[in-house]
């Protein structure tokens, strides 16, 4: 088992003790409002996106960097075959389905005459990015509300009716918690995977199966590419 496997298995079982120290109310609420925050952050993910593309100039720092790292990896030599295409995407440190949404997408750009592999691979990639990053700010945005709600629940959590069910729950709740935690950390890692910290992570996570089942199965990360 590798030690990024330790870790994180760690931070689920202090997810679990931390459900049954504050039993079913809390958790359930806690993870009920986070939820609710990432809904928020869905909602407002596209008005932050088209903040960021219209008064900063984040778009086209991002999309100078992945063509620098495209160049870096030998992408603009990669032939229009789909065999050379194929080999290079499977070479990058991004998740199976982004992989078989480039290559689909690609294929019916390149059928068009539109644009190139290269050239829509950095968008696309630009774009992916780009729009992590929109749902980050509007996470930050949206998790105020989380602390701001959870001071009143625990008004309720004071009262005397916590027992077995409710740290049992606790439990369950605190599970579910952490993995969406550590699902939105497999989403900054993603963006971040061309990066010495972040390949190293990669690589850990590739050769553990538990580690590469959680991340190539991440709702989260799905969730925010089909806004």
């Amino acid at each position: 088992m590798s030690w990024l496997a330790i870790i994180i298995l760690a931070i689920l079982a202090l997810s679990v003790i931390q459900g049954i120290r504050k039993g079913l109310i809390r958790t359930i609420v806690s993870t009920f409002f986070f939820v609710f925050v990432i809904m928020i952050s869905n909602w407002l993910s596209p008005h932050v996106e088209g903040f960021v593309k219209e008064h900063t100039k984040l778009p086209e720092y991002i999309e100078e960097k992945f063509t620098e790292f495209q160049a870096e990896r030998g992408g603009e030599q990669t032939s229009e075959s789909d065999q050379a295409k194929q080999e290079f995407i499977y070479s990058l440190p991004i998740p199976d389905y982004m992989r078989q949404e480039i290559m689909s997408d690609s294929d019916a750009s390149s059928g068009q005459g539109t644009v190139t592999f290269t050239e829509y691979l950095v968008s696309y990639l630009s774009e992916s990015a780009l729009r992590i990053i929109a749902f980050l700010i509007a996470f930050v945005l949206s998790i105020v509300l989380l602390h701001i709600i959870l001071k009143a629940v625990d008004v309720v959590t004071d009262l005397p009716i916590i027992g077995f069910a409710n740290r049992l729950g606790g439990a369950a709740a605190g599970i579910a918690r952490a993995l969406l935690w550590l699902w939105l950390f497999f989403g900054i890692l993603t963006l971040c995977s061309n990066t010495g910290w972040g390949s190293q992570f990669m690589q850990e996570i590739d050769k553990d199966p538990f580690l590469n089942y959680l991340y190539t199965h991440n709702l989260l990360v799905k969730l925010i590419f089909k806004m």
